[in-house]
């Protein structure tokens, strides 16, 4: 790869980025505030109170982000349902103005990239450093991967897809099941800013609203907050 296309991918990736740190500068509190508002829905109790703190700020200000880089896969938020007992969901959001189109058919890029045919959309979530930081992340906090849950927000705040990292790890791990339930390998791709990411089907995650009470409660909620975030919250509090 020439020094021009190599250039024109870190100007691409920089533009990129700028552009989601804009569209999260605008929409994140928003965000966060609609998914609250879907999970009242859910329950539908008025003595139930949703609490949601920022965790990611919680933990830059604790620790030297230059020397440890599993903080920079800390969660968005932190929800906070206070029902006979805290539940807890580590919530992160990725403002998606667009989806990868070209999955729902697959095939070859102009520039040779194999894109797979999954039978639908997908998202962008980049391997290096997001994807590995937010396990790093968890380990390091002792939190169980499928209460760590990404949210895929449309920019018009009008559909918030889910999913678990332990879902993307068993993606990486199986495979995608098609609508021919066929497991096809997720797939990797990193044409554009030549950043490579995972594109995560849309069929594989889920939207809020098919979510019920109880699998929200037993599926998506801790019993469990690292001592980090429960003694910042209890200082805030």
């Amino acid at each position: 790869m020439n020094n021009k296309i190599i250039s024109n991918h870190n100007q691409a990736y920089s533009d990129e980025r700028n552009y989601r740190w804009n569209m999260a500068e605008q929409f994140e509190e928003k965000a966060i505030l609609k998914f609250i508002e879907i999970l009242r829905g859910i329950i539908q109790d008025n003595n139930v109170n949703i609490q949601y703190y920022r965790v990611d700020k919680i933990y830059f200000k604790k620790y030297n982000v230059c020397n440890d880089d599993w903080i920079k896969g800390s969660p968005d938020y932190l929800i906070v349902i206070n029902i006979d007992k805290s539940k807890y969901m580590y919530i992160e959001i990725k403002l998606k103005a667009f989806e990868f189109r070209k999955t729902i058919i697959g095939g070859t890029t102009s520039a040779g990239s194999i894109i797979t045919n999954y039978g639908c959309p997908s998202y962008y979530l980049d391997i290096e450093p997001v994807y590995m930081n937010m396990c790093k992340f968890c380990i390091n906090e002792k939190i169980v991967t499928k209460y760590f849950i990404i949210i895929f927000v449309s920019d018009q705040l009008t559909e918030f897809r889910i999913i678990s990292l332990n879902k993307i790890d068993l993606l990486i791990k199986k495979g995608f099941l098609d609508k021919k339930n066929n497991y096809v390998p997720l797939c990797k791709f990193g044409e554009g800013y030549g950043k490579t990411t995972y594109l995560i089907p849309k069929d594989s995650t889920t939207d809020i609203k098919a979510i019920n009470k109880q699998q929200l409660f037993f599926e998506l909620c801790s019993d469990d907050i690292p001592e980090t975030i429960q003694k910042a919250i209890k200082r805030i509090a």
